[in-house]
């Protein structure tokens, strides 16, 4: 019987902290794709006002704190605090 999958942080082959690898990875997609897709929600917003374009940016930081402080690190590293 074999483990079911799991959603981990890959830091050594991400450009940040490893959270788009490790979807990557988790999904058997390439990291690009998924860089792109995780964009692709916000693009209709940085044609906008100054505002909303400040607003998105905001979102994409607090999601990508979340998402890393969330998923545990790949290979059974300690976490980082």
């Amino acid at each position: 019987m074999s483990s079911p999958k799991r959603l981990y942080r890959q830091s050594a082959s991400g450009r940040i902290a490893g959270v788009c690898a490790g979807i990557a990875s988790y999904l058997d997609a390439d990291v690009t794709l998924v860089r792109r897709f995780e964009r692709t929600p916000f693009l209709a917003l940085e044609v906008g006002p100054s505002a909303l374009a400040a607003l998105r940016t905001m979102g994409d930081v607090v999601v990508r704190v979340i998402a890393d402080t969330v998923l545990p690190p790949a290979g059974g590293s300690t976490p980082r605090r």
